[in-house]
């Protein structure tokens, strides 16, 4: 998600440099020739303009972390590892509150949590595809630290034209292999 940020702040970046340079050579010019009127129309136009472009860039990354499974499925992983210490309600509340939930969610057992890292220095990687489940679809997530690993089930479903957390549950090696057994992880987060 890291990525998505800095790539997304690359674009606003670039798409208002030529508009900002351009706009102040214009205020500039009306600034020497006293044209008060010239000058703030404008300062005026160069915001509403430089406005209207962040508006739009920021929009589409938040439709882009929404409807991108494996960047809705870090957001997710971050929200849990936020609160995993702080209790399943906890846990909850901060997926509540980030927007996260489906509204067909299935609340995860206290064990569940037991299988997120306990440390800030782990490593994520995320199945490479999604896999169809009975009401939604899965994303697997392999978490690695101090030399333990733990594979993990998000079900997601679309609502509104964004992902929503169904469930998230623990999995073993052997579910793994059952459900594909060339499945293969991308490195998220290292």
């Amino acid at each position: 998600m890291q990525g998505a940020k800095i790539v997304f702040a690359v674009f606003i970046i670039l798409s208002l440099m030529p508009i900002i340079t351009a706009y102040v050579k214009r205020i500039n010019k009306s600034a020497k020739e006293n044209d008060k009127k010239a000058f703030y129309t404008r300062i005026i136009a160069m915001v509403l303009i430089c406005g209207i472009i962040m508006t739009f860039f920021i929009s589409l990354y938040r439709f882009t972390i929404d409807c991108q499974a494996p960047l809705f499925a870090e957001r997710c992983s971050d929200a849990i590892i936020e609160e995993r210490d702080n209790g399943i309600s906890k846990v909850i509340d901060r997926l509540k509150s980030k927007d996260l939930l489906s509204s067909s969610f299935i609340s995860m057992d206290e064990s569940v949590l037991l299988n997120f890292p306990d440390v800030n220095d782990y490593k994520l990687s995320l199945s490479s595809k999604m896999y169809d489940t009975e009401d939604a679809c899965a994303i697997y997530a392999m978490y690695e630290w101090k030399g333990q690993k733990a594979y993990m089930e998000f079900e997601l479903d679309m609502e509104k034209n964004a992902w929503r957390l169904v469930s998230v549950s623990s999995c073993t090696d052997e579910k793994i292999e059952e459900i594909d057994s060339n499945m293969k992880f991308s490195k998220i987060k290292s």
